[in-house]
């Protein structure tokens, strides 16, 4: 998994997850992918599940259960395209310190023994971008 280290506020952060190797047709491989707030609250971004079922879109080779955040590929008998998990941060009018989470992925599996590239978490920063002014 790659993606944003830090964002501006109001800007999306993108998470990229990809698969090396191909598994056979009909053979699958699933991960766990999950947000954790640091310093960041929910409302300072848009919610998580949400943003990985709409990457997937109408992708037929990747499933997402909402509820265990596990996401499952399976494969054609080709490789697996990447996929983009774009996140949107609120822009709001708060003059606040900048503010933390973390997109975690982990428990890869597969039966044929592909891996999950890049198994790790990302902690992205988000830049405040209001200013505080004396009148």
């Amino acid at each position: 998994m790659s993606g944003a280290s830090a964002v501006t506020e109001g800007a999306p952060a993108s998470y990229t997850v990809s698969l090396s190797g191909t598994l056979q047709a009909a053979q699958t491989a699933s991960a766990t992918l999950a947000l954790a707030n640091g310093s960041a609250a929910d409302a300072d971004h848009a919610a998580f599940a949400a943003a990985v079922t709409a990457a997937i879109n109408s992708r037929t080779d990747l499933a997402f259960d909402e509820g265990t955040g596990v996401l499952t590929f399976t494969s054609t008998g080709a490789a697996m395209p990447p996929l983009v998990i774009t996140l949107a941060t609120v822009n709001d009018t708060l003059v606040e310190a900048d503010e933390t989470f973390t997109v975690s992925l982990s428990d890869a599996a597969s039966p044929s023994g592909a891996t999950v590239a890049g198994s790790g978490s990302i902690t992205t920063t988000i830049h405040d971008n209001d200013t505080a002014t004396c009148p």
